[in-house]
């Protein structure tokens, strides 16, 4: 018999286009954050330098103390970036793992979310996607920066650069900002305060209240930033106009968080699919003129059907994955398909708001 598609079902639907704006919150406030540390960050490098390069120009041999300085400054940096992945991966695990328990409760009459302390810190000491231990490739990635920035510092005190120029080259070497697009304004709920003996209890689903809490302060509550940009501290100019908190380092690690939040979303969906006796999913590609060859032909077939590919038809497929991400910057998800939708009888279910601050 042909599995139905859950995503097919309006309760379902809702439920989960909800979830998700709610996720898009978590992860921009997650963005922001990321941003906010290394605007500090930069700030302190460049202070840093603007010190240090009278010197230089005498003396080339102070460039190792400097980068000394500079490795100071960015191992600062790297407690606080680490601790936004891993909280970037709690948070939409759990929302999406309680979320999916939920909406599929409202299709096929009960459902459970259970999650285990355990669980929750395998998720957050697992290795990075991009590879390697999670701190080994965030700190890869400034000490990249700080080489560069040794590197062209160096040009700029063989060229006899002032000082003032140097911090100009010193500061086109930084990874440059975007700006995080505009998500459509949702309704929120308000903040509640937790109690510590309490848990959370949604439908089937038990959560520590601390947990959610942060959940609940990254959805309710905007980040406001808290360090000026870089470029504030030298005489240049910028393309970006309008309101510097809306801005984010466009390169490797904001990719790596990107990526990290798509794989605990769907991680969590697909675990709590399989808590309740799911194990078959159709993959929903977004089809455009930017979707590439693997998403497109996985595009509507169960993830049963794309392992049997993936051992015939198309066994030198490059990609390799039976469920999404597939690849960095991939859009792709999943709908869970199961053996029978029962034809339940219409039901007064919370909103997600109130679901959510419940």
């Amino acid at each position: 018999m042909k599995k139905q598609i859950v995503y097919n079902q309006k309760k379902y639907r809702d439920f989960i286009a909800r979830r998700d704006a709610a996720l898009e919150l978590i992860h921009r406030n997650s963005q922001l954050r990321m941003t906010d540390v290394l605007r500090g960050a930069f700030v302190d490098y460049l202070k840093t330098i603007s010190l240090y390069y009278p010197s230089i120009q005498q003396n080339l041999m102070i460039v190792k103390r400097l980068e000394y300085e500079l490795d100071l400054i960015s191992q600062k940096a790297l407690t606080d970036l680490v601790q936004i992945f891993t909280r970037t991966r709690r948070s939409s695990y759990i929302l999406s793992h309680a979320g999916e328990a939920e909406a599929l409760g409202r299709v096929i009459g009960q459902a459970k979310s259970h999650l285990t302390k355990q669980d929750l810190f395998k998720k957050q000491i697992a290795d990075s996607k991009a590879g390697g231990s999670l701190d080994a490739r965030i700190n890869l990635y400034l000490k990249r920066i700080v080489r560069s920035l040794i590197s062209g510092l160096e040009t700029s005190a063989l060229l006899n650069h002032d000082s003032n120029e140097a911090l100009r080259n010193t500061y086109n070497l930084l990874p440059r900002k975007k700006r995080i697009p505009r998500r459509k304004i949702i309704t929120r709920p308000t903040l509640k305060e937790a109690a510590s003996d309490q848990k959370i209890v949604a439908s089937a689903t038990i959560i520590d209240e601390d947990e959610w809490q942060d959940i609940l302060e990254d959805y309710v509550k905007d980040y406001v930033p808290k360090n000026r940009g870089p470029e504030d501290i030298i005489d240049i100019e910028t393309k970006l106009v309008g309101d510097e908190s809306e801005v984010w380092y466009a390169w490797e690690m904001e990719r790596d968080l990107t990526h990290e939040f798509v794989t605990s979303v769907r991680d969590g969906e697909l675990d709590a699919a399989n808590q309740n006796g799911i194990t078959d999913f159709v993959w929903i590609a977004i089809v455009d003129d930017k979707t590439d060859e693997c998403c497109l032909w996985r595009d509507g077939l169960l993830t049963s059907e794309i392992a049997d590919e993936l051992e015939g038809e198309h066994k030198d497929d490059e990609c390799e994955s039976e469920v999404p991400p597939a690849h960095f910057n991939c859009r792709c998800r999943l709908a869970p398909a199961a053996d029978h939708i029962p034809d339940l009888p219409p039901s007064n279910e919370k909103d997600f708001d109130e679901w959510l601050n419940t």
